[in-house]
């Protein structure tokens, strides 16, 4: 099929089973080719450029935080969710009329990942801004149905309705608000690994890695951090909440009572200190919480239904 001048797409939606994900903010589709060009003896050139195996995957980013973290039972954050051909993972891209808004009819690209496994990337969020979530999943070979399939004489499914938002809300170290604080970031910390073998060209398994280095980093307004947790940082003895405010389709903020906002709470783990920094004049500094594993609990416990406290 030819590219022409009216081939152009934007994002559309992502559907994980049965589970619409809107808000989409960015969107990469890789075949994961990789290729080696092979040289001979005699010659100043290659004559062979193969593929060596394939990784194909997306990595997307979202403002519909609620629906990405209730994924796999609010376990997304932590252990990321396997998706199979009975329920795969679709992206869809809309293609633009010539002249304005989106073509009609069947000339839409549908990508269905068949098999594999999506993780969480991160999170971030600062004042006066919106929440965001990063993700991305790789797909493996089940052994007969092909990994990605790519269609681009789809219909356009109807879209979900209304997008929440959410934004900062308050932070709680050992119970405590923290003041001063202008945003945090979650780092997940996971990675997918493939496994290749018996001259397959995509893995047939796909499996998390350790994660390693998951953490919230806390932004303040204050360079007190070093009197409040010393230099050596300290232990979570209680609780460390961290809170998104949703946010109504006008804009403001969905009473705190409200059981319809996101927290992320880290039972077990360390609290450390970071750089004091900046110039002349106002200090800024920040404060690093990593999760830690107590045998029994999860290092994050999600809820997409939580009152603000």
């Amino acid at each position: 099929m030819a590219i022409v001048a009216t081939d152009i797409f934007e994002l559309y939606q992502l559907l994980f089973g049965t589970t619409v994900i809107d808000g989409l903010r960015s969107q990469d589709i890789s075949p994961g080719i990789n290729r080696g060009p092979l040289p001979v003896a005699g010659s100043l050139w290659s004559n062979m450029n193969a593929v060596n195996f394939q990784d194909p995957g997306i990595s997307f980013s979202t403002i519909s935080v609620d629906k990405l973290l209730s994924l796999n039972s609010s376990l997304f954050a932590t252990a990321g969710m396997p998706f199979v051909l009975a329920t795969p993972l679709t992206a869809w891209e809309a293609k633009l009329a010539s002249q304005g808004g989106y073509d009609a009819g069947s000339v839409h690209r549908k990508t269905v990942f068949s098999h594999g496994l999506a993780v969480l990337g991160g999170i971030q969020v600062a004042q006066d801004g919106i929440a965001v979530a990063s993700a991305a999943a790789r797909a493996a070979y089940d052994g007969t149905n092909p990994a990605v399939v790519v269609t681009e004489a789809s219909a356009l499914p109807a879209k979900a309705g209304e997008v929440n938002a959410f934004t900062l809300g308050p932070t709680l170290i050992e119970g405590v608000a923290l003041k001063l604080d202008t945003g945090w970031q979650f780092s997940s910390g996971m990675n997918i690994a493939t496994v290749r073998a018996s001259g397959d060209l995509i893995a047939r398994t796909i499996h998390l890695q350790k994660a390693q280095g998951m953490q919230f980093v806390i932004s303040l307004e204050t360079g007190r951090t070093l009197t409040e947790y010393g230099l050596t940082g300290a232990g979570i003895t209680t609780t460390v909440v961290f809170q998104l405010q949703k946010l109504t389709p006008t804009g403001t903020r969905v009473l705190a009572a409200t059981a319809e906002h996101i927290t992320l709470t880290v039972n077990h783990g360390t609290i450390t200190p970071g750089p004091i920094s900046g110039p002349m004049g106002r200090k800024t500094s920040t404060i690093v919480v990593e999760p830690l594993y107590d045998g029994t609990n999860l290092p994050v416990v999600v809820s997409t239904e939580a009152a603000i406290t």
